[in-house]
């Protein structure tokens, strides 16, 4: 058992998101594909492989939203569990630095979103609690 299995079935894909705040307002978009298809979620996706992480939140943010930012530190992890797949989700913070909210790629809807609306959204599992403390609630 042991070593030799463990190297041959796949581990947890890496993934990341950006918590990008801008007046009081954080960016969401609405999710296009499974999984939770239809629920509002931060921009992010896959890593490719020998991409940073940081890259990758850049990458996946400006795919999706046509969005730039500054990003700061991590600020909380998520994981997608699933019999077909484990993902895990490094969440950026992010400041807005230019672009217009536009929904590209994997989003079907962006918007800005402040506290009150947070509460008021079918949001993703978890993503309130993230979204929160990056506004300060």
């Amino acid at each position: 058992m042991g070593l030799h299995n463990e190297q041959s079935s796949p581990g947890p894909a890496i993934g990341v998101s950006v918590c990008v705040v801008q007046a009081g307002r954080v960016l969401l978009t609405q999710r296009a594909r499974p999984p939770f298809e239809y629920l509002w979620s931060l921009p992010g996706g896959h890593v490719k492989r020998g991409e940073s992480l940081r890259d990758a939140a850049l990458r996946e943010l400006k795919e999706e939203t046509g969005i730039n930012a500054r990003l700061g530190e991590i600020i909380g992890w998520t994981e997608i569990i699933r019999p077909e797949k484990h993902i895990v989700i490094a969440v950026f913070a992010g400041r807005y630095e230019s672009g217009e909210a536009l929904a590209a790629a994997d989003a079907k809807a962006v918007r800005w979103a402040d506290h009150r609306e947070i509460d008021t959204l079918e949001l993703t599992p978890g993503l309130a609690g993230i979204v929160n403390k990056a506004l300060g609630y």
